[in-house]
């Protein structure tokens, strides 16, 4: 772990001294109002471990994406790699492959987004962000075994506002531009329009071969929404969203590289460093370049010049509601989403032109939940409702593998495999929730949802030979091959036991039950225990090679979770610390083994537990100073999990051995047997500290200084725990200040995040076709940008 100098740790601490020390009275602290419990509540008040932070403040800190905002928040973790994004909480995340559900669910606005891929478009124009830790499945449904984050957007305003924000980024040359306006239309109408446009055209991770610096991206977002008061007692909010984006290259680096011959071809240190490769160094290992082919061969170049793209746009629309009854409220919420992308891998992610992989996923949902929710105050507060959601998803990969050395007996010069899934299914739930206010001091809530899913598909797989090179990004099918051709090929590429095309089905029901108890022991101190299950759907592997369709299907995932928290006020309301003691237990946890070539296995192998705490606190030091912080700690372990995949050397041991072929062998063998040990993407400490203060300059401006420090245990970014994938301890510091008058009618920001240009990745795996060389996900380092915001 790269440490900052000294000198900058001791103004660091003397700067906090400092502020420390101003002598003026402190004031109570803003209350916050969360809706995890489908109502609007302070935060104080729900017996749930969440953690909160607003739209304005990870503005305000330069943090556009979730994988971002996960630094400041305990036990939580998002990182991005090359099939799609994984959420964690509490050490549970999902698998890679495309047809899989996620272990933590998404709600904007109350509208699910169960999709990895959709954690890149939540932050336009957001009021908060709330994290749920624990299972959620009563009142948000399935797919949050894990937890929740709930994310809000900001809602048109009764008087005119608008504002103009330009924010450029130095270290990579990216310019945003956003704005909104918001006000009322008539008496009864307000709406709340807002844009934001953003490009990056210099990337972190330098791509010797095409002398470009990785990755370039534009994006483009706009939101437009309504409120609407059709009568006294009738409401509607009406949002419409649009988001649109492009990636070109990508940040990732070879870090090893084996001794080990590959059976397509050599690749080694020596090898590559005479081929001038060798650039650099990343946490003590060696790292080259990708694209280069030194044998002459298809390179897969793109017109971009680049070895990688991700490009797609999405929509998504949304009704809510509200008619306002003598009773309680009832809300019905109407939504469409939907996405379409195209992406593009240097699937060997190297020197070598052996493997480019080109995919590209459409997927629809609709959804409609009806829910009522009596008023408060009285013996019993409740909700009921129902849920109903259909959802489409189609996926296509085409796999080019080019070996003439290896093909050239066959009149081959490369092979072409072409795998699919098109999948429906019908989702529907009644849930419900009581609060039986026992006492003025101590209530009981319990609650349980019932969910019915159908799902339906069919899932397949070709291999063709290929006898001309064709540009990946315009895939065109060669000549397929026998099957007998097929099973020969297989040790090479693992195509499984040939071409297939299977019809699969899949029908589940699952109870998820909630109960807390909740006691205020005195005016500022809120304890609880709660007792909660959830689970996660049962699903298809989009990238199944085998025949068998039994190999394609998985079962659902429990969770069961033990709670007990405190929501402690402090210091006559200038301080809160809100602390959370957790055991959830997994049955059946869903997992995906990479096979070590090109393919992965998802199935139910593993019992697990999570067990650790979450403590947030802040503290209204002064009127001036404001203070936050957090620690998180898991200690995650399988408790049985024999037959994880199998790290690229142990699958090559075993096949010198003569034991088994491909990663499946080396799973079924137990050879890497993970029972005891952690997973992937789980540091087991993580802790946040921050600080916001206020000078007045002068008799009419204001200056504010942002600092937070966010610590991170080390942790393995891969499933197989790689010792060769452990990403090291860090800290990242970062730094705002914003200047303006009081009127806030405009102000000017110097944002800098990871101000000690910590060098870590997110995601690692193996070199897919070359056992013991691994790749990384590299993270940004540091960037210093300038914002100037103008409000009407």
């Amino acid at each position: 772990m790269k440490i900052m100098n000294n000198n900058f740790s001791r103004t660091l601490i003397a700067t906090a001294v400092v502020l420390a020390s101003s002598q003026v009275m402190s004031q109570a602290l803003e209350e916050i109002v969360v809706t995890a419990q489908k109502r609007a509540q302070s935060l104080q008040d729900v017996p749930v471990s969440i953690s909160v932070v607003t739209g304005d403040a990870l503005k305000n800190t330069g943090v556009q994406n979730l994988e971002s905002a996960s630094e400041y928040l305990p036990n939580f973790k998002v990182s991005r790699n090359a099939i799609q994004d994984t959420i964690s909480i509490r050490g549970v995340n999902s698998d890679l492959q495309a047809g899989g559900d996620q272990s933590v669910g998404i709600f904007l606005d109350g509208v699910f987004r169960g999709r990895g891929v959709q954690s890149r478009f939540t932050f336009a124009d957001m009021e908060r962000l709330e994290v749920l830790r624990g299972p959620q499945g009563t009142l948000f449904g399935k797919n949050t075994a894990a937890g929740a984050p709930n994310i809000t957007s900001k809602r048109p305003t009764r008087e005119f506002e608008a504002e103009i924000s330009a924010t450029y980024e130095a270290e990579y040359d990216s310019p945003e531009i956003s704005g909104y306006v918001s006000g009322a239309l008539s008496n009864n109408v307000r709406a709340r329009a807002f844009f934001l446009t953003r490009e990056m055209k210099e990337g972190w991770t330098n791509n010797a071969y095409y002398d470009s610096d990785d990755p370039q991206s534009e994006e483009w977002t706009g939101r437009l929404s309504m409120d609407w008061d059709i009568t006294d007692n009738l409401s509607a909010v009406i949002r419409y969203e649009h988001y649109d984006f492009d990636v070109n290259g990508a940040a990732y680096e070879i870090i090893q590289t084996s001794q080990i011959p590959s059976s397509l071809a050599p690749i080694s240190t020596a090898g590559l460093a005479s081929l001038g490769l060798i650039d650099g160094q990343l946490n003590g290992k060696t790292n080259i370049g990708p694209g280069v082919d030194p044998f002459g061969g298809y390179v897969g170049e793109m017109d971009e010049g680049t070895s990688f793209f991700h490009e797609g746009d999405g929509d998504e629309a949304a009704v809510t509601f509200n008619w306002q009854l003598d009773p309680g409220t009832v809300t019905a919420i109407i939504a469409r989403s939907e996405y379409s992308f195209d992406r593009y891998n240097d699937a060997d992610f190297g020197p070598l032109a052996v493997a480019n992989l080109f995919e590209s996923e459409d997927y629809e949902q609709d959804s409609i939940e009806v829910r009522f929710s009596s008023d408060t105050g009285g013996a019993l507060d409740y909700i009921a409702g129902l849920y109903y959601q259909s959802a489409d998803l189609a996926v296509s990969g085409d796999t080019q593998f080019w070996a003439p050395s290896s093909l050239g007996a066959l009149g081959l010069n490369g092979l072409q495999r072409i795998h699919y899934l098109d999948q429906e299914s019908d989702t529907w739930a009644i849930f419900g929730q009581v609060t039986w206010n026992i006492s003025d001091v101590l209530r009981l809530n319990i609650g349980g949802r019932y969910t019915d899913e159908e799902k339906s598909a069919v899932q397949g797989a070709n291999l063709y030979g290929k006898v001309a090179a064709t540009q990946p990004h315009l895939p065109a099918p060669g000549t397929k091959l026998p099957d007998p051709l097929v099973g020969a090929l297989n040790p090479l590429i693992e195509m499984g036991s040939g071409a297939h095309d299977n019809e699969l089905a899949l029908a589940e029901d699952d109870f998820s039950p909630t109960a807390s108890l909740q006691w205020n022991t005195t005016d500022d101190t809120m304890l609880y225990a709660s007792f909660a299950r959830g689970f996660k759907g049962g699903g298809f592997n989009a990238f199944s090679l085998a025949g068998n369709p039994q190999d394609a299907i998985y079962d659902p995932e429990e969770a069961t979770s033990y709670e007990l928290g405190a929501k402690i006020a402090l210091l006559g309301g200038t301080a809160e610390i809100n602390v959370a003691i957790f055991h959830m237990e997994f049955a059946d946890m869903q997992t995906t083994q990479f096979t070590g070539n090109t393919g992965f296995i998802v199935g139910n192998a593993a019992e697990a537990t999570s067990q650790g705490f979450e403590l947030d606190g802040r503290w209204m030091a002064t009127k001036k100073l404001l203070l936050s912080g957090n620690v998180g700690y898991i200690n995650f372990e399988f408790d049985d999990y024999a037959g994880a995949g199998c790290t690229g050397l142990q699958i090559f041991t075993m096949q010198q051995a003569g034991l088994g072929q491909s990663g499946a062998d080396c799973s079924a063998l137990g050879i890497n047997d993970l029972s005891g040990r952690t997973n992937q993407d789980v540091p087991e400490w993580t802790a946040s500290l921050a600080a916001e203060y206020t000078q007045l300059i002068g008799d009419n401006y204001d200056l504010r200084l942002l600092v937070d420090v966010n610590y991170s245990g080390e942790y393995y970014a891969t499933a197989d725990l790689d010792e060769n994938t452990v990403q090291d301890s860090f800290v990242k510091y970062n730094a705002s200040v914003i200047f303006g008058p009081l009127s806030g009618q405009w102000d000017l920001s110097l944002i800098t995040r990871n101000l000690g240009d910590e060098q870590t990745f997110s995601y690692a795996n193996d070199v897919p076709l070359f056992p013991d060389s691994h790749l990384v996900a590299v993270e940004p380092g540091r960037t210093l940008a300038v914002r100037g915001r103008y409000r009407f």
